[in-house]
């Protein structure tokens, strides 16, 4: 199973299931050990290894409790927060201080069928001058 986690000032504050749009009961079974798993691939492997304050990153968690790192991203807009919010997110820092909050979706009625779970694409328009100079 994926999971997105949410790095704010090097702590490890938030963790969501990646697919939003199913029910896992498998998951509620397993919720302290994944939480427990993910914890430990941050502190051994990405946080003193990945220089930046403020990032969110995937894994994969195999069956066997293995965790693999699939990719990074950056911590605003452009990355969605799945099951949080950005302000649930900021606000549990500045409250709470290191609180990690792990959150799966629960039961059925938790699911979220209409969340997409990509950015869309954004397009971006650059002056002809400089494609022109790059390409010459």
């Amino acid at each position: 199973m994926e999971f997105r986690c949410f790095v704010c000032g090097q702590l490890l504050v938030g963790i969501s299931q990646r697919e939003v749009t199913g029910y896992y009961p498998a998951l509620l079974e397993r919720k302290n050990e994944l939480e427990m798993v993910i914890w430990e691939f941050f502190m051994d492997e990405v946080r003193l290894k990945f220089d930046s304050e403020n990032y969110t990153f995937d894994v994969y968690v195999r069956k066997d409790g293995q965790v693999k790192l699939l990719d990074f991203n950056p911590w605003d807009a452009f990355t969605l927060p799945l099951l949080f919010s950005w302000e649930e997110l900021e606000e549990n820092i500045i409250e709470d201080g290191n609180t990690l909050e792990f959150r799966i979706v629960d039961s059925q009625c938790g699911v979220r069928p209409g969340l997409k779970t990509a950015v869309p694409c954004v397009t971006i328009w650059i002056p002809v001058q400089v494609v022109v100079g790059i390409n010459s």
